[in-house]
């Protein structure tokens, strides 16, 4: 008998393709489950090694041992008479015929629903005013025991997020509507403030598996009520209420919506009540940062676990994890630079496996694009980042998030004029949010119009005196305009920072206020910017600026943005200054989104730039 005979007869070779199928299917169930189950980077890897030291183990078994009705066996203690191979083998059909469908089924469904490969098309800002807009303000809470905030919030912004989605209607963002939470402020006031004709409040009252939601539409101008409505439902029929709620809306307001009989505006479900409860949970430690960040990856992994399918999860855990490590710092004893370096390191791939998941769920949801984009900044590939933030805003032209993550891509790029731009537009969308009004601050501290971002500035300081970051530019802006006793009055309000700094950037301010030819001298001024009393005034004088700045660099994904704005002719002329924004693909970020007006292209791969 010939040794191929002699393999197919021992199941030699049913075995090991029994074996491959089934360990391809685990490899691609595994790779599902590590993002939502919070498994290590490695646990794939780990597991694809196991697999593949097991399969010539799996061989040797069934060529050595056979299976017989006295159980296992050496192959050589069975003679041909007693033999079932033949049995054994149509078993292993059985195992091998529905592995092979399953995998065959798999690969056509990830290339039917997969993400396209094309460049995305760019397409210009959709125009957001009108002359209908309305705030949600948060629905209050009627629940027995008062614990059920985050699901009457979660059924507000979801509203809110269905309406955004009718072009006619200019929808108040979540932040500023939100503001008003708990305050028993008058509504026509409210309508001023947020410059919205009309608002929308109500209440949740929720039991166990009953749901009790009231409605009511009220115009601002004089209080009157155009629509109110009480919804005695299911969980189940939380997205049915949802749509109700919208097209009274729309038909209260007079809209033409073009929507038909049975269509819906909510566009991404979940038919397991948990999963959607577990996904409020989610959204609302996510909008809190800082340590509500780990919160999210736990409920949106128990979300993904009932409803792995539910896209809105996956963007938002993705989004969660492009940007955690800003925020981990907050929450872990000891933080340094160094891990935060090995916090990106960790969570950058898991934000691209997770995101690739949402993609081949829906190629086209915006968030998700959002958190594409934050991984692209984050990977300094910066001329990717700025076609997907276009991409998503395009999809989306009103989620001021998108454009305040897309306003810090142009501040690096030095494009301060457009940043400037799409900060305001931010602004415009969900205004009096301190974060937002800061990023825009920031856009003009670098577009040179320090008077305009401390007006900014003071501004968000009277809705959150606590956020560290505004004194940042409220700082810049007053060193712009060369006035050290703002700067000192800054330092010794600025919270957060303690006394030795605080004493140290004190006394560096008054001894610079002593040297008045320095304050003209552009080199030093830069220097003083940057360097922020962290060394004597002396050694100021004759600092490497482009030294110090390149150690920014190293330091922070940011540390080049005030350089492409802020060198002198002479400090161009450093070849340093080339081979810093070399490293982080400046230039391909340039021919993507453009050139900053002191900087122009030489052919395709070269450029220059003056002081």
């Amino acid at each position: 008998m010939s040794l191929i005979s002699e393999l197919k007869r021992r199941n030699v070779f049913k075995v090991g393709g029994a074996y491959a199928v089934m360990s391809w299917l685990i490899i691609q169930l595994i790779s599902t489950l590590v993002p939502a189950l919070l498994l290590p980077e490695w646990t794939v890897r780990l597991v694809t090694i196991l697999l593949i030291i097991g399969f010539p183990v799996a061989l040797l078994f069934a060529w050595a041992f056979e299976m017989t009705a006295e159980g296992v066996k050496r192959t050589s203690d069975v003679s041909l008479d007693e033999s079932i191979t033949s049995t054994t083998g149509q078993k292993l059909n059985y195992v091998l015929v529905p592995a092979l469908l399953i995998a065959l089924f798999y690969m056509l469904y990830q290339q039917e629903s997969g993400p396209t490969q094309t460049e995305p098309e760019l397409i210009n800002y959709t125009n957001i005013e009108t002359t209908q807009s309305i705030a949600v303000l948060p629905f209050a809470d009627m629940s027995k025991d008062s614990d059920q905030e985050y699901f009457s919030d979660g059924i507000s912004e979801e509203i809110l997020n269905v309406l955004v989605k009718i072009p006619e209607l200019q929808v108040a963002g979540r932040t500023s509507s939100f503001a008003y939470k708990g305050k028993n402020q008058d509504l026509r006031t409210i309508g001023t403030e947020l410059n919205v004709n009309h608002i929308l409040e109500g209440s949740v009252r929720k039991s166990g598996t009953k749901l009790r939601i009231t409605a009511q539409l009220i115009r601002s101008s004089d209080g009157f009520h155009l629509w109110s409505e009480t919804y005695d439902r299911e969980m189940n029929d939380i997205f049915e209420i949802q749509d109700d709620i919208s097209k009274s809306i729309a038909e209260a307001l007079a809209i033409s919506l073009g929507i038909k009989q049975g269509d819906t505006l909510v566009k991404h479900r979940t038919d397991v009540p948990a999963a959607y409860e577990a996904y409020l949970k989610a959204r609302a430690a996510y909008s809190r940062r800082n340590e509500g960040m780990n919160e999210a990856i736990l409920h949106l992994s128990e979300v993904l676990i009932y409803d792995p399918n539910f896209v809105p999860a996956w963007a938002l855990l993705a989004k969660t994890y492009s940007i955690v490590p800003y925020y981990q710092g907050n929450i872990i004893t000891g933080f340094s630079e160094t891990s935060r370096d090995e916090m990106w390191d960790h969570y950058i791939p898991l934000a691209q496996r997770t995101v690739d998941l949402a993609l081949a769920l829906d190629p086209n949801y915006p968030e998700t694009l959002v958190a594409q984009a934050n991984i692209y900044k984050e990977q300094y590939n910066y001329a990717m980042a700025d076609r997907t933030y276009k991409r998503a805003i395009a999809l989306n032209p009103r989620d001021a998030d998108a454009y305040q993550q897309y306003t810090e891509v142009l501040i690096i790029l030095g494009l301060t004029e457009k940043a400037v731009q799409e900060a305001r537009i931010a602004n415009t969308l969900d205004p009096n949010v301190p974060i937002l009004m800061n990023v825009l601050a920031w856009a003009l501290v670098t577009d040179n119009k320090p008077v305009e971002a401390l007006e900014v500035i003071n501004k968000a300081l009277v809705i959150d005196p606590t956020l560290g970051s505004l004194y940042n530019n409220l700082l810049t802006a007053n060193l712009l305009l060369r006035d050290l006793d703002a700067a000192i009055e800054t330092t010794k309000i600025r919270p957060g920072m303690d006394d030795d700094r605080r004493a140290e950037q004190i006394q560096f301010f008054q001894d610079f206020k002593n040297e008045p030819a320095l304050i003209n001298d552009h080199k030093t001024w830069l220097a003083v910017q940057f360097f922020r009393g962290r060394s004597s005034l002396a050694a100021i004088k004759d600092m490497d600026i482009m030294g110090l700045i390149i150690r920014l660099q190293e330091r922070s994904r940011y540390g080049q943005f005030q350089a492409v704005n802020g060198l002198t002719s002479e400090m161009w002329a450093d070849p340093r200054a080339r081979q810093m924004l070399d490293y982080q693909n400046i230039l391909e970020g340039w021919q993507e989104a453009g050139f900053p007006s002191h900087c122009k292209p030489i052919g395709d791969a070269d450029f220059e730039c003056t002081g």
